[in-house]
């Protein structure tokens, strides 16, 4: 006789504490996996299975549609844990968090519509790169391609950029709601880094799109967010202040992994060519380990002040200024930047027998290398950016 197992509490309005604690419970399981997630380029559905039994990937969606509505603070702890395992689940669960939030900004017939599956997951881009919508009765029709699509293969529906073309007025980039059912994917994700984040690209062709499936960017780039029937100080976030705080999160999470999983192989290894039979004794160890240490919680720390601004400002309903707007933009890519260079520290100091592919550790650091690559996290573009605000220049980006 065999026996269910245990499920866990129901999956709406869970605090912060469970949300973290849930992220945690996982990572054995995505260790575990983490070869096969590499190997096939895709998160495998026991991944999936976990995550939507946690609740975790209802974290931003509204209350009245079965969600927790938590702060960016949460989101950073409980993005980071699932990154500790995994960073490619990590990736793509950033990806269908967020959307939650995103669709909570469109109409609410259009939250009805996407809330409807209780298990639902979006994507989106918000380039726009190769993609038009023209007006038609009712709505748009869409054509283009969205590359950079993560979590794209066990996803329900897209929110993706493309310019509206309207008659004798300028071209305005727009998110459009299209269900995956109505698109095709190249699976065309084949890199060194974050390779089963499943960021492929995507391809609509004449696809209609109702009006209410429809959000405008430039307003809400300026700070001017939809007033509708979610009034909880999360949907009082600009978009892009929102995704400011899904970049570090996966970053935090690689350098805690690589200083464990450097941990773990220390015992009873030695420097060769030396006289260094045991590395934990050796002080080039220790400059390593303690350096990956500070870097990693000034990361954290930054991190944790970012969140913390974000979620007071949200409470407050207060205006970010445009200095506030580009610090956190810099403090995103610095804290990315530290992040990085701690991983780096461990992977060089791992030797010649990290580099093999049952060595998680080599893994660790191609996914930290393809996070930090990110536009968002970068820490050149970024902290100019903030330096030009600092100097008195206008910025250089309209992603603020």
């Amino acid at each position: 006789m065999t026996t269910e197992p245990a499920r866990l509490e129901p999956k709406s309005d869970l605090s912060s504490a469970e949300l973290i604690s849930r992220a945690t419970a996982l990572v054995p399981l995505l260790r575990r996996n983490g070869r096969r997630v590499e190997k096939d380029r895709r998160i495998p559905d026991e991944n999936i299975a976990a995550l939507e039994d946690s609740g975790i990937l209802r974290m931003f969606r509204p209350l009245r549609y079965g969600g927790s509505e938590a702060d960016t603070t949460t989101k950073s702890a409980v993005l980071s844990e699932l990154a500790r395992g995994c960073a490619s689940t990590a990736w793509a669960a950033t990806i269908w968090v967020d959307q939650n939030y995103l669709v909570g900004l469109f109409p609410e017939q259009a939250q009805d519509e996407i809330f409807a599956d209780p298990d639902v997951r979006v994507t989106a881009t918000i380039n726009v790169i190769d993609a038009r919508a023209v007006p038609v009765e009712g709505g748009y029709r869409v054509s283009g391609t969205f590359p950079f699509n993560s979590g794209s293969l066990h996803a329900h529906w897209a929110a993706h950029a493309a310019l509206m073309l309207h008659e004798d007025v300028d071209p305005e980039p727009a998110l459009f709601l299209i269900p995956y059912s109505e698109m095709t994917i190249d699976e065309d994700w084949d890199t060194s880094g974050l390779r089963g984040s499943e960021s492929n690209t995507v391809r609509a062709k004449d696809v209609f799109v109702p009006e209410h499936r429809v959000l405008r960017i430039g307003p809400i780039l300026a700070g001017e967010i939809p007033q509708n029937v979610n009034d909880a100080p999360l949907y009082r976030i600009s978009p892009i202040h929102f995704w400011n705080t899904s970049i570090f999160p996966a970053a935090l999470g690689l350098a805690r992994a690589a200083a464990e999983l450097y941990q773990e192989r220390l015992p009873g290894s030695s420097i060769t060519y030396t006289f260094y039979g045991d590395k934990a004794a050796a002080p080039i160890t220790h400059m390593q380990v303690a350096e990956a240490a500070l870097k990693t919680q000034a990361a954290q720390a930054l991190g944790d002040d970012l969140t913390a601004f974000v979620d007071a400002q949200a409470a407050a309903a207060a205006p970010f200024s445009m200095e506030d707007r580009a610090r956190l933009r810099a403090t995103v890519g610095f804290a990315t930047r530290l992040c990085a260079e701690a991983v780096e520290v461990l992977r060089s100091g791992s030797g010649a027998s990290s580099i093999k592919l049952d060595v998680p550790i080599q893994r660790v650091a191609r996914d930290m290398q393809a996070i930090a690559q990110h536009a968002m996290g970068s820490s050149t573009s970024t902290a100019e950016l903030y330096g030009r605000v600092l100097c008195g220049l206008e910025p250089n980006s309209a992603f603020l």
